[in-house]
């Protein structure tokens, strides 16, 4: 048995899919949660290691979402990672796992993010 959580859709809500031995694998779509912020890698990056962090228009932070290859038995993350947020998003701090910093501004209507270590060092 296994599950994974992951922008199936690509319409900016997280959704589910459950595996199950001797059983048919079932996707559950999300319809009812507010759309989020996609943030992709470019294909060189698997985002593997990657600390991502919405930064709000008021100053404050959203919590730290660090991204991993999985978690779980014969299971894999989504390489997109889609952040809820609490307010009026200003801009994305992304953290490389070498240390290395970046603020990366997002418009109020911006929906998705792409994110290259070699464009945003």
């Amino acid at each position: 048995r296994g599950a994974a959580l992951a922008d199936f859709d690509h319409d900016g809500r997280v959704d589910l899919v459950v595996t199950q031995n001797a059983s048919v694998t079932r996707l559950f779509r999300n319809q009812l949660e507010a759309k989020g912020l996609r943030v992709r890698f470019d294909s060189a990056d698997s985002g593997v290691g990657i600390c991502l962090r919405l930064c709000y228009t008021d100053g404050t932070k959203g919590p730290v979402r660090v991204v991993q290859a999985g978690s779980g038995y014969r299971s894999a993350n989504a390489t997109t990672q889609v952040l809820g947020a609490s307010g009026e998003v200003a801009a994305i701090e992304v953290t490389w796992p070498n240390g290395k910093k970046k603020r990366v501004p997002i418009d109020p209507d911006q929906s998705e993010v792409v994110v290259n270590e070699l464009q945003n060092p």
